[in-house]
């Protein structure tokens, strides 16, 4: 039984149907175990919504695997989420079997309740985009590590006044996702000791160390 609503008319007088060829107690039965889903079903959504504020690098530790939840349940959330999140968040895994299996899972949800599947292109759209933004941040990561404090510097400062124009891509659902060189820059920065960021953001002028510092102060969603 998949309608998420009995007072539709079509899911109504498909489960009288159904529910009048069984017995009375089979029938409660069913009724009981189909609203303790619904109830289930609601307060994952909700679980989304408080998850959708959070930072996808503290959401694959919480919904990255079955371990807190059951794949049932993710399918549930990840959808909650919306593609974009999602997909961001799924970016972060390392656990590809984990990735297929919850896309499977969502997409098969999909069919059985809205006869088509429009949210896992999506996701997989997102994930790759992020999965690459955050292959670039690695190998970056890995240079500026070697590279001397003042270089390091000159590199921020200039990417903070001469910004490239920020990367637009837009998934099939209408979101959009941007990536700028801003995003890139604080990426970067928050992986460097907390010794290395300061010396970082003394050697900028005033107005740079600010603006930076209070974005990074900020929490990531």
């Amino acid at each position: 039984i998949t309608c998420r609503d009995w007072s539709s008319d079509v899911c109504s007088s498909d489960l009288n149907k159904i529910l009048a060829a069984l017995s009375e107690k089979k029938a409660l039965s069913i009724k009981n175990a189909y609203s303790a889903k619904q109830r289930r079903i609601s307060d994952l959504e909700q679980i989304a919504l408080v998850y959708s504020s959070e930072s996808p690098s503290k959401l694959i530790d919480i919904i990255g695997n079955t371990g807190t939840y059951s794949l049932d349940d993710l399918a549930v959330i990840y959808k909650g989420l919306g593609a974009q999140k999602a997909g961001e968040v799924l970016a972060k895994s390392s656990d590809e079997g984990f990735v297929f299996d919850l896309v499977a899972k969502m997409k098969a949800n999909e069919l059985l309740e809205q006869g088509r599947d429009l949210i896992t292109p999506d996701i997989l759209k997102s994930l790759k985009i992020y999965r690459e933004f955050d292959d670039n941040v690695g190998e970056l990561i890995d240079v500026y590590a070697k590279m001397d404090i003042n270089r390091v510097v000159s590199i921020v400062k200039n990417m903070m006044l001469n910004a490239s124009p920020s990367q637009i891509y837009e998934l099939d659902n209408g979101q959009i996702i941007s990536i700028s060189d801003e995003d890139l820059i604080l990426e970067i920065l928050t992986s460097f000791p907390r010794d290395k960021i300061a010396a970082i953001l003394s050697s900028l002028d005033q107005t740079l160390s600010s603006e930076l510092t209070r974005k990074l102060a900020l929490p990531k969603q």
